[in-house]
């Protein structure tokens, strides 16, 4: 059984016609001057139900299963969490004889008699943070779970004993809290929600973490699985929400992040109910938002005020209509520390013809995995045990088993090992004969046989001298070590090594990039041997002074050979080397602005170009694609907006999914996958409203029928002005001014527990809701304001439904 409860979402007459979340519509209907709005509005006696000072956003739910609405908050004043049970029949106001209840502990001088609502609580040992209210173990009544600050609480409702009469509302009996484990939680009143996240029919909960998400799932014996934190990137999201933001029946997740680019962030549920990468959406910064439903459909839309205008915008989830605008999908690596120093590498490491991505993270001692589907692309990913400081990885089949291996490179354990996919997950890595300390390191073929080979720097165990060795045949049982060089200019750890055929003839070279200076090449011989490269005469200036990042191989060279390819900030270059004159550029690609700032790139095949180069420009934050013309300068194609990366590399390939070619940004805290194939998802607006009023502030807001006549209302709080403002929609469905009045007036001075003390000048009203919780089938109106819960029961004068 599913609560209804009204924290996030209400349901709403149908004002907008939806496709592909096109402008919106309405049925014609006899124009009404803004004038005469008001007269089709109109509320009951006003309701104050004095609390206490730090109560809680409020959650609309029907705790107690009677079929009304109640209302919870947390009290952390008096350490506890009221429930305000909605007396069935309740007619009266202040003066309406209502029975004190001898329980009725919180109710010592009989102010709350004439109450609407009988107020019951359950006690805190801690400060509550969020409240979720929902059936969290499938015996069909309502649940608390709320936030603390070392992780979650899980309050059960007891069965019902014998029913109460119908003056007095029966109290919900409670178990003792449980605690689930969710440390570094976040305990803010938007950092909690609650929904079905993975497609059983049962209330699952998603609660924010300093770093992340936790997921806690319910499963089919009515318990709480254990926590799944699913890291997210270097800054903490403000918010979550759990709805259906698509429209295909399955709830998803959408967190408001501190990006002023892209300050949202949704997850879409899968059919195999898993949620999906992070998908950013571009749009101002927000002040405050919500999810709200329209007549009651699948469809959900977005309702928020701008940060800097203060505009309130409508806006729907949509597809891009361009074919140049590709979707761009982020996977959060929630690297413990030292983010910098970790390494990726993409492989087929399951044998299942498609790649999945390897990340190390250093400082945990671990592999993540993120495993490729023909369906989803890249799954969630999984952290296997590996070497402690792993600073640098490759992958390669290596025994001719169609799955490929992993070898990592550990500095502070001095081990190169290797794992496999084995029995369902990553091997430990077995340590390979290295000697020496291994300092860098990379896969090839250095003897011509068709094996890949391992070639190593190694440090001397005493002294400063490096040497570059092999294993040939690496991973095999008939491995051997190779020859091995003295590396004389070298005598300090270098910061990467590469391995090609960079001067095509036939052997692969290495290529070992030094902390400073230009970068040294070892030619090879192609039976395992390399020999220095050295002159004045090299153009060495051409690949001096080179960031580990910024190269890559690339088949760039004439006629699709491999080249060196170099990152500036101002351009990229290909570059190879000539027996006869040294270093020499085979092309430069240019970014499309000159204020760009280039990061990482790669080249690879792309529609009808056989070597596409890809850059990122971090100062603008984009993917960049260029393409040969008929003259073979390299210019822009498509530019794909991407959120920030600290970039460490591009990786292409097929990751999984309909597309059968994609780019896969790599940063230090984030992956970011673009498809060849697929549409961005953007948010359309459909419609916005501003005030000129003097002293405006737009605030908190919710959306529902405040007046009877079935068409949706956005009830705004103006916190300039301390006044509720409702809109309605106009015959074009363009939001239109209904009723503005005073919800109080601001004092000047006043004692410490006033209106006019310091803490309580902030936003007020801190809340709405919208939902009926008088019993007549009408949506009231009810605020949080100080230290108090107002309510203005809508009345049921005639208005006029045809009219708005």
């Amino acid at each position: 059984m599913t609560i209804a409860h009204h924290r996030r979402c209400i349901a709403l007459m149908s004002l907008l016609v939806v496709t592909g979340c096109a402008a919106p519509s309405r049925a014609e209907a006899p124009a009404t001057a803004a004038a005469d709005r008001d007269r089709f509005y109109g509320f009951g006696p006003m309701e104050i139900h004095k609390l206490e000072w730090q109560i809680g956003q409020p959650v609309v739910a029907d705790v107690n299963g009677d079929g009304l609405n109640d209302l919870v908050v947390a009290n952390n004043r008096k350490a506890r969490i009221d429930c305000l049970l909605q007396r069935p029949g309740f007619t009266g106001g202040a003066d309406a004889p209502a029975e004190i209840l001898d329980d009725d502990v919180n109710d010592l001088f009989g102010r709350e008699k004439g109450w609407r609502f009988r107020r019951v609580s359950y006690d805190l040992t801690l400060p509550a943070g969020a409240v979720a209210v929902d059936d969290f173990n499938g015996d069909g009544r309502a649940d608390l779970v709320f936030v603390v600050k070392d992780g979650l609480r899980l309050v059960l409702q007891e069965a019902p004993g014998d029913a109460a009469e119908a003056s007095a509302p029966r109290a919900p009996v409670w178990q003792t809290a449980v605690k689930i484990e969710t440390p570094d939680v976040q305990t803010g009143d938007s950092a909690l929600d609650a929904g079905d996240l993975n497609g059983d029919g049962r209330a699952d909960l998603a609660v924010l973490a300093d770093d992340g998400v936790f997921l806690v799932y319910q499963q089919a014996d009515g318990t709480m699985d254990r926590p799944v934190r699913q890291r997210g990137g270097a800054e903490r999201s403000l918010a979550l929400f759990v709805d259906d933001l698509n429209a295909d029946g399955r709830a998803d997740l959408l967190e408001v992040t501190r990006d002023d680019t892209y300050p949202l962030a949704v997850r879409l549920q899968s059919e195999a109910g898993r949620l999906g990468p992070r998908v950013h959406l571009e749009t101002a910064a927000l002040r405050s938002l919500e999810v709200v439903a329209l007549d009651g459909s699948a469809r959900r839309w977005l309702l928020g005020v701008q940060r800097e205008s203060g505009r309130v915008v409508l806006s729907g989830l949509a597809e891009a209509s361009g074919e140049a605008d590709l979707p761009a999908m982020s996977y959060p690596l929630g690297l413990s520390k030292d983010a910098d120093k970790s390494d990726v590498a993409a492989a087929d490491v399951d044998g299942n013809g498609l790649l999945d991505v390897i990340v190390t993270d250093p400082a945990a001692a671990e592999f993540i995995l993120f495993r490729a589907g023909a369906s989803e692309g890249l799954a969630p990913p999984v952290r296997f045990p590996g070497l402690a400081d792993m600073r640098a990885l490759a992958a390669a089949d290596l025994d001719g088993t169609g799955r490929a291996a992993i070898v990592a490179m550990s500095l502070q354990e001095k081990i190169i090992g290797v794992s496999r996919w084995a029995d369902g997950r990553l091997s430990y890595p077995e340590p390979l004969p290295v000697v020496g300390e291994p300092r860098a390191m990379a896969l090839t073929d250095a003897d011509g046989d068709g094996r890949t080979d391992l070639v190593y720097v190694a440090k001397a165990s005493s002294g400063s001298a490096h040497h570059l060795r092999t294993i040939l045949a690496v991973g095999r049982e008939d491995a051997k070590a190779g020859p091995e060089l003295d590396l004389k200019d070298v005598a300090e750890r270098p910061r990467a090594i590469l391995a090609a055929d960079i001067d095509h003839d036939g052997h692969a070279d290495v290529l070992i990039l030094p902390e400073y200076g230009s970068l040294r090449l070892l030619k090879g011989a192609g039976d395992g041997t390399f020999q220095p490269v050295s002159g004045d005469d090299l153009h060495a200036g051409l690949v001096a002074d080179l960031p580990a990042t910024g190269i890559s191989i690339a088949p760039l060279g004439p006629g699709g050979t491999q080249a060196l390819l170099v990152v500036k900030p101002a351009f990229a270059r290909s570059v190879v080397f000539d027996a006869e004159v040294g270093w020499k550029v085979v092309d430069q690609y240019q970014p499309p602005e000159t204020g760009s700032t280039l990061a990482v790139a790669t080249a690879c095949p792309w529609g009808d170009a056989t070597a596409a180069v890809a850059v990122y420009d971090d100062a603008r934050r984009r993917l960049v694609l260029l393409t040969p013309d008929a003259d073979g300068t390299y210019r822009t194609e498509r530019e794909v907006p991407v959120p920030a990366v600290q970039a460490r590399a591009i990786l292409h390939g097929r990751f999984g999914g309909p597309s059968e070619r994609s780019l896969l940004l790599c940063g230090q805290d984030k992956l970011v996958l673009v498809p060849a194939e697929g549409r961005r998802r953007v948010l359309r607006t459909a419609a916005s409203w501003e005030t000129d009023l003097s002293g405006s502030h737009y605030g908190t807001l919710a959306v529902g029928d405040v007046n009877g006549d079935g068409l949706a209302d956005v009830v705004l709080a103006d916190h300039g002005r301390k006044e509720i403002d409702v809109l309605t929609f106009d015959n074009e469905a363009a939001f239109a001014g209904a009723l503005r009045f005073k919800v109080f007036e601001t004092p000047t001075g006043g004692s410490e527990s006033g209106y006019g003390s310091d803490r309580n000048r902030g936003a007020e009203p801190r809340a709405i809701r919208l939902a009926d919780v008088t019993g007549d089938g009408r949506t009231d109106l009810i605020l949080l304001v100080h230290d108090r819960i107002i309510l203005y029961p809508q009345d049921g004068g005639q208005a006029a439904i045809v009219e708005k």
